[in-house]
């Protein structure tokens, strides 16, 4: 419960910026309210605070910078979600817990007493619509390319290593244009284990997810072309452009869906990079192991 009073008193204070309604928070108390009684004795507001900031104060804040976070890149990327559509979404998400509620509790009670007030959940749902609308804002079907790779790992981190790999690959490329079938080139000379035995096939990829250079002739290639060598993080790649794009149809829900979680990898360490942030409760460090 003590967590829970003092998370009220942090989400009452944010909601002034409009994160969450008020009508969804708990009042805090003030200092001389009696928020409990063991036999009799009552136990004050102003005792429980003694000891929230030191027990909950440093991963509770830790939250609450994660959420402006969110909030100020929200209105960066000019993106809002509508107290309608969280509404709509915390009660998809809670319906099917209404009937556990215990009789004689409503159900805002009962989560509550479990350690999770409607108003966590509520920020918790707004701030994944936030994020996910964040993530979404740059989708384009017309720029998605359904490509395969082969992957060719440089046996070591010199210069030379990486030429002899983009040497296999120039050789793979003009096999491939001769008319060897992909399927054996993949087989053949894939080093990527996870995707050799899908031809190599990747799925929709859009250009915020591939190497600039990638990425260019990509998106000038047609169906149908081998294009490369291009050097990434995983070595020295070949590609196939299997569909020059925009998804047909029937592949289109699992494009925006690839693309999201590819994106929200984006975004986070990008949030990271762009927001300078500092918590002020967290402990000062030990200097040479020794005392603070």
């Amino acid at each position: 419960m003590n967590a829970v009073i003092w998370a009220a008193a942090v989400f009452q204070a944010v909601s002034l910026s409009g994160l969450v309604p008020e009508s969804k928070m708990q009042k805090p108390p003030s200092g001389n309210d009696v928020i409990a009684t063991v036999n009799g004795r009552p136990i004050h507001a102003s005792e429980v605070e003694k000891v929230l900031w030191d027990w909950v104060g440093y991963p509770l804040t830790q939250q609450v910078i994660g959420m402006v976070m969110v909030e100020e890149a929200a209105k960066t990327a000019g993106v809002s979600v509508t107290y309608e559509e969280v509404e709509a979404e915390v009660e998809k998400q809670v319906a099917q817990y209404r009937a556990s509620v215990p009789e004689g509790r409503t159900f805002e009670q009962h989560l509550r007493a479990m350690g999770m007030p409607y108003s966590q959940v509520w920020v918790q749902v707004r701030q994944g619509l936030l994020f996910d609308k964040i993530a979404m804002k740059d989708f384009d079907p017309a720029t998605l390319r359904k490509i395969s790779h082969i992957v060719l790992k440089p046996k070591d981190f010199s210069e030379q290593a990486r030429d002899e790999a983009k040497l296999r690959a120039r050789n793979i490329i003009s096999w491939a244009r001769g008319g060897e079938t992909w399927a054996s080139l993949v087989d053949a000379y894939s080093e990527d284990q996870s995707t050799k035995p899908l031809n190599g096939n990747l799925g929709w990829i859009a250009p915020q997810d591939m190497t600039p250079d990638m990425a260019k002739a990509a998106g000038e290639a047609k169906s149908g072309d081998v294009i490369g060598p291009f050097e990434t993080a995983s070595g020295v790649v070949v590609v196939l452009v299997e569909n020059a794009g925009p998804p047909p149809p029937n592949e289109l829900e699992a494009a925006k869906n690839i693309f999201l979680q590819r994106a929200q990898v984006r975004l986070q360490q990008k949030l990271r990079d762009d927001f300078k942030y500092e918590n002020k409760l967290m402990p000062p460090a030990k200097s040479n192991g020794g005392s603070e």
